[in-house]
């Protein structure tokens, strides 16, 4: 196995900002779960159409990661992330001093978009520092582990923040680690935009993805998983807040024992995927 050594200290700050990416993403897209209550109270839309803010964003994400995948090669990560994080902090912000519910309904889907390619241009990137395979699956290890520590982390912190001061401080608390990930886009190095084979046509990709049976079939369990975990992550704090009266220690009490415990998954899922076979895994997590 290959010296740590081998690798300058620019790559690993370069994957620090890869896990804060990560971060970003997932905190964007989670922190909408305690804020549900407080935003519909201020627009008296009621819950079920404040609801919708998370479907909303999560059909713009998915038309726009749909939109853009072809792409993904034939920008820089530096580009990629400097867009995808200006529309990350561009959209909470917006939605931070909405005026009305259609407004913070575009930041939403504005920010959502930012995020939806923000874990695929990880994936990409963690390839591009890392040549050896150990160390690559090391690296997507930590940038999982580090969206894992929003619900540990990130959570609690806006749900004190919308208890103490509102929703609005809350979404710019949020906008904050995304202006972070902006400044810190400088740290990546400089790849070639065409550092990967081109191919004629940016939607051959499609038909080389969607024609192999394996891809096909593992793109549907990561869409049926985002659509459980997502449902899961973004109802649960308006659920529990609606229904039961937690208290907000209580709900970042909740958030930080949910996070701890995908914490442990996370880093007991390589060890079980060595000894069992990975399909079996994924019908029993489903």
């Amino acid at each position: 196995m290959p010296s740590t050594t081998r690798y300058t200290l620019r790559t690993w700050m370069a994957l620090a900002v890869l896990c804060l990416a990560s971060a970003v993403n997932l905190l964007q897209s989670a922190s909408i779960s305690p804020l549900l209550p407080s935003i519909s109270a201020t627009f008296r839309a009621g819950d079920a159409a404040t609801g919708q803010l998370a479907t909303l964003g999560s059909l713009a994400g998915f038309a726009f990661s749909i939109a853009a995948t072809p792409w993904i090669d034939r920008l820089s990560r530096r580009t990629w992330f400097r867009l995808l994080s200006a529309m990350i902090m561009a959209g909470m912000l917006l939605a931070a001093f909405a005026p009305s519910f259609p407004v913070l309904a575009v930041g939403r889907i504005l920010s959502a978009c930012g995020g939806a390619l923000i874990m695929a241009n990880c994936m990409t990137g963690a390839r591009e520092l890392f040549q050896d395979p150990a160390w690559r699956n090391r690296a997507i290890g930590f940038i999982v582990s580090a969206s894992t520590l929003v619900f540990v982390i990130g959570l609690p912190i806006i749900t004190q923040i919308n208890a103490g001061f509102g929703w609005r401080i809350a979404m710019i608390a949020i906008a904050a680690p995304a202006l972070l990930l902006l400044i810190g886009v400088a740290l990546l190095p400089l790849t070639p935009a065409h550092s990967h084979p081109v191919r004629t046509s940016p939607f051959s990709a499609f038909g080389e993805a969607f024609g192999n049976p394996r891809i096909r079939a593992i793109l549907i369990c990561l869409a049926l998983f985002s659509a459980i975990y997502s449902g899961w992550f973004v109802y649960f704090g308006a659920y529990a807040t609606t229904v039961f009266t937690v208290s907000a220690s209580v709900l970042s009490l909740l958030f930080f024992a949910a996070g701890t415990m995908q914490l442990i998954a996370n880093n007991v899922a390589p060890i079980l995927m060595r000894r069992f076979d990975p399909v079996r895994l994924i019908v029993i997590a489903m």
